[in-house]
């Protein structure tokens, strides 16, 4: 799967801030803003290519109990895809 420098780009302007980290997972790219932030999953996905299934995942609580969360960004089969 391939996300062009532009998309990362526009979810820089999205999210207001370059703090974001990019990785990559056993099916995709995870994506993790700031200190494990939850963001609208919703408006991720309108930035991402219609190829793209972003799944946000509970990964843990901090000290303080609060949640801890990731995007996944996977690359949808042709069938599944948006028209």
């Amino acid at each position: 799967m391939r996300i062009g420098y532009k998309k990362f780009k526009e979810i820089r302007k999205w999210y207001g801030s370059s703090g974001f980290e990019i990785g990559y997972g056993k099916e995709g790219l995870t994506i993790r803003f700031g200190y494990w932030n939850k963001i609208n999953l919703n408006e991720l996905k309108e930035i991402l290519p219609d190829y793209c299934e972003v799944i946000e995942t509970e990964v843990d609580e901090t000290e303080f109990g609060q949640p801890m969360y990731h995007y996944e960004v996977n690359e949808l089969p042709l069938i599944y895809r948006n028209k």
